[in-house]
């Protein structure tokens, strides 16, 4: 069983996202805002990321339909590196993220929609 806490974690008076099962992991929280909504699989939300590892751009596929999509890429500790908005994306449409500039790692995509949002750890080469 997973548990999900949360918690000030470091301190700076924000509430930060904590998850214990088989690991431990922390989500920093930046913004200072945790939404409401369930969290939900990509493949329940209709997205699949490709291609997985990523080099010089990211692409987001969605299978449905989606409304005030918030599509952010983090580093691992939760600082935003690419942030995008938007309205409506149509099913069966693909977003593209220019990722040349950031360093090879471990990365986090965010994507909060009207009605859920999900988390991916990603890897770029």
């Amino acid at each position: 069983p997973t548990n999900t806490f949360i918690c000030d974690m470091n301190g700076d008076g924000k509430p930060d996202i904590v998850t214990s099962g088989s690991g431990f992991s922390v989500l920093l929280n930046k913004t200072g805002t945790i939404t409401g909504l369930p969290v939900i699989s990509a493949g329940e939300m209709g997205i699949r990321p490709f291609p997985v590892p990523f080099q010089q751009s990211l692409y987001i596929h969605f299978n449905k339909v989606q409304r005030q999509v918030s599509t952010e890429l983090l580093l691992a500790d939760g600082t935003p590196v690419r942030v995008r908005q938007d309205g409506l994306i149509q099913a069966n449409s693909r977003l593209e993220m220019d990722t040349r500039s950031l360093p090879a790692g471990i990365y986090l995509l965010h994507i909060r929609t009207a009605t859920a949002q999900t988390t991916i750890k990603l890897v770029k080469l």
